[in-house]
């Protein structure tokens, strides 16, 4: 979640695939980045969910600058040939990272997995990163003198800072790692939204979102007396953004969506929505569930 008059992070910009990974034992799903920036703002430590690592090659990164990806071809802007193309090189680019896409389904035709959403599916890198900690460093955190504890430590402080360089915050220390939506969001409402929202505030949602960035909302509602405002959808199933901007008022101080929609595949605007957001006095709080881990 960005504050206002925050620098745009990479997250507000499109994603780079037109799918998220969301899993609540993935250590490559990096779901939850920008739902509990939110939990920053609270009397709580600094907080920005996310699930850590699945992180790229080991690069130098001068202090105070994030790894921003470079977006591959908008197949929107391409003839169609093209745009299949495109596709099928991005597709035998990834594929091969992903041993459980190797099998077979129905008909002998080769698998896809769209269920990122419930469970993400895991590369080889980190299949071998995890096999690596379990069968060498396997040790608890922050907590143990000897040296797997000590190996086991400097790697997962190494993966937050990946996190951090990769979505662009400003420290690693605004990364706090989650195991899915769910706990993230909450962590957000129960951490900065019962400290800040009263009675009358309001949290403007749309209803496309998943339980995940409803539900803590609802029981927020009920505890605080703060008021739900859903943004409606158009006829061809994209966020009705006019009906977004007439919701968005003095009294909001809370906007959070999800940059990709997990049931209707469109893409909100994050970038053209978070100034307005932020103009009205506004945090943003984005589910990046379906959009963040395929950018990596």
């Amino acid at each position: 979640m960005t504050p206002p008059g925050s620098a745009t992070s990479p997250l507000e910009s499109p994603p780079l695939a037109a799918a998220g990974a969301s899993g609540p034992e993935s250590l490559a799903n990096g779901a939850n980045a920008i739902a509990s920036e939110a939990a920053a703002a609270a009397p709580a430590p600094q907080a920005s969910a996310m699930e850590a690592g699945g992180s790229p090659e080991d690069a130098a990164i001068p202090p105070g600058l994030a790894a921003t990806p470079m977006a591959p071809p908008n197949p929107e802007s391409m003839p169609a040939e093209a745009a299949e193309a495109a596709a099928e090189d991005l597709a035998a680019l990834t594929r091969p990272d992903f041993p459980l896409l190797s099998q077979t389904a129905c008909l002998g035709q080769p698998l896809i997995y769209l269920d990122y959403a419930a469970t993400s599916q895991k590369p080889r890198q980190v299949l071998e990163a995890l096999q690596q900690y379990y069968g060498h460093d396997n040790a608890n955190v922050h907590r143990g003198a000897h040296q797997l504890s000590a190996r086991a430590t400097e790697g997962f402080e190494h993966a937050r800072e990946k996190v951090a360089a990769f979505v662009g915050a400003a420290s690693a220390r605004e990364i706090v790692y989650t195991r899915n939506a769910s706990e993230a969001i909450n962590l957000v409402a129960r951490t900065w939204g019962e400290a800040n929202l009263r009675p009358g505030d309001e949290v403007l949602l749309t209803v496309m979102e998943h339980h995940s960035n409803l539900v803590p909302w609802q029981l927020l509602a009920a505890r605080t007396g703060c008021v739900l405002r859903h943004a409606g959808l158009t006829q061809s199933g994209e966020l009705d953004l006019e009906d977004w901007r007439r919701k968005l008022n003095e009294r909001t101080r809370l906007v959070s969506l999800v940059q990709v929609s997990n049931t209707l595949g469109c893409l909100n605007p994050i970038a053209e929505l978070a100034p307005l957001a932020h103009a009205a006095g506004a945090l943003l709080l984005v589910d990046a569930c379906q959009s963040l881990p395929p950018s990596a």
